[in-house]
């Protein structure tokens, strides 16, 4: 058997009407491989608490999503997306370029993209998890 699989794929997010734009955002990230889904999804911890005469005394399970790392590593590069901010001392106006999965995390980013990276981890998540992948692209 032969598969055949791409190792870049693209993906437009639909925030604010982006899916809609004539010039969308867009994220070109790596089509997950075992190594990659063995780093980023997150395996449960789970603490047993047992008496001192060996019964189970109840428990504890914890999950921890790193966001922030799952894009970081899954994005190969964002097109099309700048952000204008306006310096409110001095009027002047900068645009930062949004290029790498990083560059949304960045000091003078606003929290306003939150919802865009919300959206972009929901779907990493997914990719990831995926039993069966369409990566022929």
């Amino acid at each position: 058997m032969k598969l055949t699989v791409s190792t870049q794929t693209k993906w437009i997010p639909k925030w604010r009407g982006n899916d809609e734009s004539d010039d969308p955002i867009v994220f070109i990230h790596r089509t997950p491989t075992m190594a990659l889904r063995e780093e980023l999804v997150p395996k449960p911890r789970i603490k047993f608490n047992i008496s001192s005469d060996g019964e189970s005394a109840g428990g504890e399970s914890e999950i921890v999503v790193d966001t922030t790392k799952i894009i970081e590593r899954m994005v190969v590069r964002i097109e099309n997306f700048d952000i204008e901010i306006t310096d409110s001392e001095t009027g002047k106006n900068s645009i930062v370029h949004i290029t790498k999965g990083s560059d949304l995390f960045g000091e003078r980013i606003p929290s306003l993209i939150q919802e865009l990276v919300n959206e972009a981890g929901t779907y990493f998540q997914n990719l990831l998890n995926r039993k069966e992948d369409d990566s022929k692209n």
